[in-house]
């Protein structure tokens, strides 16, 4: 009786720790701040160069990517201090490969020999059956022929139970998940997903987008877009964003359109700082861009889930989706 309860002592404990660590990693995740930095380099050729670079609080988790024209996106990301490349995805060596092509060749090749030596065998017994008369040798036949079933059949045995995987392959294979090298195709993997969902949803709304216009300009659906627009702000504001750094010219093609551009710009209060100078062109009649842009902030995921959770709990948010389906 002593020993079962220290054991559900040892499992009580083991499962305490495991929960107390669940709650520490999302304390941290929701409450540590992350800090992102983009800079980003474009000239009137439209050759740019976009580096993005996050870091979290303690530096526990870093991400690093880097995208320029014409060339392969490269992305990496550092866990505990463990550095998972995600971008490109890694290729074989060619040392690699060449001794893969030897392993195959010398495979097909071993299995041509066993192949011969079957079909020789199969000669063989042939000829024997046929040049012998007596009983003797019918038994002695009928013997060889009883083995080879046995072991046809023990061949069978082996490989079903190699094809079932024991519970301490099922071990590995779980705890392979979070294996550092692993972590790269997996988080490309969900890269990919979360794409896909992504271009699918626009598609949607695009099929939907006349009853879009309509709940926009329904005039019962005003105090609904007033709370939107105000938690929006909210959460833009609690980014903390500047630009210092930046120095950009751009054009949009038509002194009209630029104007507008500049009009929305000024609603954005990183924009008036000293050491940003955006210089609109009026005079150029074709659309570039040219110079570096330098964004910086942080982000606490608490004011994205409460953003999420205000606005989805919202009655006028449930009604609104409702009507979209």
């Amino acid at each position: 009786m002593a020993i079962f309860l220290t054991i559900l002592k040892i499992i009580g404990i083991i499962l305490l720790c495991i929960i107390g660590l669940v709650l520490v990693i999302l304390l941290y995740l929701l409450f540590g701040p992350f800090w992102f930095r983009v800079d980003g380099y474009i000239d009137r050729e439209f050759n740019y160069n976009i580096k993005i670079k996050v870091t979290s609080f303690l530096h526990f988790l870093q991400v690093h990517v880097n995208q320029k024209k014409d060339e392969e996106r490269e992305a990496d990301c550092t866990i505990f201090g463990t550095l998972v490349k995600i971008f490109p995805k890694k290729e074989k060596d060619k040392s690699d490969k060449i001794e893969a092509d030897k392993e195959d060749t010398e495979a097909i090749e071993a299995s041509k020999d066993a192949d011969t030596a079957k079909e020789k065998q199969a000669e063989a017994v042939d000829e024997a059956i046929e040049s012998v008369v007596t009983d003797e040798a019918t038994d002695v036949s009928k013997e060889v022929t009883v083995k080879e079933a046995e072991a046809a059949d023990k061949t069978k045995d082996t490989k079903e139970v190699e094809a079932k995987p024991g519970i301490i392959d099922k071990i590995k294979a779980f705890f392979d998940k979070f294996n550092p090298k692993n972590l790269g195709e997996i988080i490309r993997n969900k890269i990919y997903e979360i794409k896909k969902k992504i271009r699918e949803t626009i598609d949607e709304l695009k099929d939907k987008k006349e009853k879009i216009f309509e709940i926009l300009s329904n005039p019962e659906n005003k105090e609904w877009l007033k709370k939107v627009l105000d938690q929006t702000v909210k959460l833009i504001k609690s980014f903390g964003i500047n630009m210092r750094g930046t120095n950009l010219d751009f054009s949009t093609g038509s002194p009209d359109t630029t104007g507008q551009v500049c009009g929305v710009m000024s609603l954005f209060k990183p924009v008036y700082d000293k050491k940003v100078n955006i210089l609109p062109d009026f005079q150029e009649d074709n659309f570039y861009l040219d110079g570096n842009v330098t964004i910086k902030g942080r982000i606490q995921l608490i004011f994205v889930v409460y953003f999420i959770l205000v606005l989805y709990l919202d009655a006028n948010t449930q009604k609104i989706l409702k009507s979209l389906k």
